[in-house]
C-alpha cells in the first residue's frame, strides 16, 4: 500500500483482523475478522474472511478502500458458500476461493460463480 502495509491475520476462534501498518510503526485497525487472504484484484482490494468453528460456519469477502479521511475502510461485499480455507489470484485477475461449500471464482468484473477446474 502507498506509504505502508496492509496485513491480515487469522487466529481461529480467538478472532483475526486486517490492519494498516504505517511507516512510523503505528497500526490502524481496518477490520475485525479472521482473514485468510488479502488480494489486489481488478475489482479492488479484497479481504477473504471467515471461520468454521463448532456450529459457526461463515465466509465473507470485504472490499478494502481508502476513505476520504486517508484511512482504510472495510465494506461487506459478497457472501461465500462456507468458511474459506485458501485463496489465490489467477493470471487473468480472477480471485479463486476454496470454501467448505465449494470453490468459487470472482471474475475481474466482480461477478461470482463456481470455479472451473482449470
Amino acid at each position: 500500500m502507498p506509504g505502508g502495509l496492509l496485513l491480515g491475520a487469522t487466529r481461529g476462534e480467538w478472532g483475526g483482523e486486517v490492519v494498516y501498518l504505517k511507516p512510523d510503526g503505528k497500526q490502524e485497525q481496518v477490520l475485525w475478522e479472521n482473514t485468510i487472504g488479502l488480494h489486489r484484484t481488478p475489482s479492488g482490494i479484497v479481504a477473504v474472511t471467515g471461520l468454521a468453528h463448532l456450529t459457526l460456519e461463515e465466509g465473507v469477502l470485504y472490499r478494502i478502500d481508502l476513505g476520504a479521511d486517508g484511512s482504510y475502510k472495510a465494506t461487506w461485499w459478497k457472501r461465500l458458500p462456507g468458511a474459506p480455507s485458501r485463496s489465490g489470484l489467477r493470471a487473468d485477475g480472477t480471485l479463486v476461493v476454496s470454501c467448505r461449500g465449494g470453490t468459487i471464482a470472482v471474475s475481474p468484473d466482480g461477478s461470482l460463480g463456481m470455479a472451473s477446474e482449470h
